[in-house]
Formats: C-alpha cells, sequence, structure tokens
C-alpha cells in the first residue's frame, strides 16, 4: 500500500502543476485582452473626437457648371436644403441623385475639399433627337424630357413604343450613316406597336420598311435600293420595300414643259404621277442575296 501512494505522489504534483500553469497562461490573455481593449477604446475616442473636429458646418460650395438649359434657380433649390448640414455628414450620393433628377442635368460629380467645402461639375445634356410629339433624347438615346417647352427643329423626329427609345436611337445612327454617303440625311425614323418601320429622309423620300425581315430589307434599300434610285433623274416620291422579292417605286409629280409647234410657240404643261414595281431580279438590281 505505501509503496502505490510513493507512486501516485508524482502524478499528483504533475497534475497542480499543469493547472497552475494554465491558470498563469489564462491571467496572461486576461491582461493582455484587457490593454489592447483599452486602447482600441482610446483609438475609438481619439477617432470620433477626430470626426467631430473635422465634421463643422459647411461653409462654401463651389459650383462648376455652364448653364444652357439647366434651370439655376431648380440647382439652388436642391442645395439649399444641404445649408445645414456638417462636412462630413453630407450624404454625397443622395446629393448626386438629387442633382441629376433636375430637368437637364446629366451627370453630377462631387468632392469634399477641406476644411469645409463642396466641389460641384454639372454636365448638361445634349439633345440629340425630337421624340415623339414633345420629347427629347440624348446623345446615348436616353429620353431626357417628355414635355420639352422647345423643340429644336434641326433635330431629326424619332418615334416607337415606350422603352424603345434606345433602339430607334440606334437604327437611327446606323440609317444615318449610309444615307450621308448620298448627301442626305434622316429627318424621321419611327416603330410603330406592331414593329413595322417606316422613315422619311431630307430628298423628300418616304420609305416603309414593314414589319417582318426588316434586317434584311434596311440592308437591302441601302446596299442596292438607294444606290440605284440615286442614279436615275426622276425624283423618288416613296418607296415600298414591304416586298419579298421586290419593291415599289412612286414617282413625285413633275412638270415637263414642252415647246408647241404651233406658230404663237406657246408653252404646255403636262403631270405624270406613275406607280411600278420594280422587280429585284430585273436588269436594274442584277443578282441580290439578300431579297
Amino acid at each position: 500500500m505505501a509503496k502505490r501512494m510513493a507512486k501516485n505522489l508524482p502524478k499528483k504534483k504533475n497534475v497542480e502543476v499543469e493547472k497552475m500553469l494554465r491558470q498563469q497562461r489564462v491571467a496572461r490573455w486576461i491582461k493582455k485582452t484587457s490593454l489592447m481593449s483599452v486602447l482600441l477604446a482610446t483609438l475609438v475616442s481619439l477617432g470620433y473626437a477626430s470626426y467631430q473636429a473635422l465634421d463643422k458646418p459647411l461653409e462654401k460650395v463651389e459650383l462648376n457648371a455652364q448653364f444652357v438649359r439647366v434651370s439655376t434657380l431648380e440647382v439652388e433649390k436642391v442645395l439649399a436644403n444641404y445649408k445645414q448640414e456638417k462636412f462630413l455628414s453630407i450624404d454625397l450620393e443622395t446629393l448626386q441623385q438629387n442633382l441629376e433628377q433636375v430637368p437637364w442635368v446629366d451627370v453630377a460629380e462631387i468632392r469634399r475639399s477641406f476644411p469645409a467645402k463642396l466641389m460641384i461639375t454639372l454636365t448638361e445634356h445634349v439633345a440629340a433627337a425630337r421624340w415623339g410629339e414633345s420629347g427629347l433624347l440624348n446623345t446615348r438615346g436616353e429620353l431626357i424630357l417628355r414635355q420639352a417647352r422647345y423643340l429644336p427643329p434641326e433635330l431629326p423626329r424619332l418615334q416607337g413604343p415606350e422603352g424603345s427609345e434606345w433602339r430607334v436611337a440606334q437604327k437611327y445612327l446606323e440609317l444615318r450613316k449610309t444615307v450621308l454617303d448620298f448627301g442626305l440625311n434622316v429627318e424621321f425614323l419611327g416603330m410603330d406597336a406592331r414593329g413595322a418601320w417606316r422613315f422619311d429622309l431630307s430628298n423628300g423620300m418616304k420609305v416603309k420598311i414593314g414589319r417582318e425581315a426588316t434586317d434584311q430589307r434596311f440592308y437591302r434599300f441601302e446596299k442596292r435600293v438607294l444606290p440605284l434610285l440615286f442614279k436615275l433623274e426622276r425624283n423618288v416620291q416613296g418607296i415600298d420595300m414591304r416586298y419579298s422579292n421586290g419593291f415599289a417605286v412612286e414617282w413625285q409629280e413633275q412638270e415637263l414643259t414642252k415647246k408647241s409647234t404651233s406658230s404663237n410657240m406657246q408653252k404646255q404643261k403636262t403631270k405624270f404621277k406613275n406607280h411600278i414595281q420594280i422587280q429585284l431580279i430585273s436588269k436594274f438590281l442584277g443578282e441580290i442575296k439578300h431579297a
């Protein structure tokens, strides 16, 4: 029995030593954590104090913009809501959104300038086309005004269902690039609710594309029909591309002056108007692969 007790004594001592070491480690960890907590609290307090010191009332707003369409009063009305705000507390993203809601404002850029100044740069929309009866589109094909007070007459007029502004604008740019080579411009381009397209050119030509195979018909007009008709001396009033293997041409009314064979040499005027259908396989067009 005495021998067994003697053998167990070293084990008990080892357990007590390990327990003591664990307690020491825990004490050191608690002390270290406490020091870190105190340090963190001190840093937070210093940061908050610094923030409070820098977050002083807004002193100045510097506005950089060249207004043509934008109303200065509308911009000032938005900025007036921030006069009592503090420099660092102002939500720049919200202010940017509010400024970009002002009619004709395209982009608002805002940055802080210490000690208490905001620097704002405003860029206006550029009207690129009329939309419908009274709307205006910008250069990205976005509707910027639904009811514009003034519609520049030199701008082309585009038209389409709600939500089709960008699509119609892109088609206009594609078509305009082609007809410019012939000294023409697109005055009107529209798509109706059924998806049927039509457009008017600056020489008075009115073209109907329809709603089926529109890409092929636009291509056929741009690459085949327009070059052919442009060479003709007769003026074209309208073109109907809504044929699977051809197109129809309506000539403008023209006055032909002929000399009379009578003794008084009076001039006689005659008017004519023809409407013919030209087959794409005719001798004028030759082979067309995109019919």
